[in-house]
């Protein structure tokens, strides 16, 4: 059984994933010349947001209202 310490834990951890997932896509948008010569993003920086969007999801259902707010779309519609 895991106590308020291992929970605590956990949710640092779902969130280093999360963070790492959305820098990770943020930065492929900034650096990538597919992405920066026609305005669309790649079929890297799809797989990248949609890794991100499922982190999200699961940090979103697992601590319910933490999460109620939804994830930022710095640049996804492009």
């Amino acid at each position: 059984m895991s106590g308020p310490a291992e929970d605590e834990k956990d949710v640092r951890a779902g969130r280093d994933f999360l963070d790492e997932a959305r820098v990770s896509y943020e930065t492929h948008l900034r650096t990538c010349a597919r992405c920066a010569e026609d305005g669309r993003t790649c079929r890297a920086a799809e797989l990248l947001k949609r890794t991100y969007d499922n982190f999200w999801r699961a940090a979103r259902r697992s601590r319910g209202a933490a999460f109620r707010t939804a994830p930022e779309n710095n640049q996804s519609d492009r």
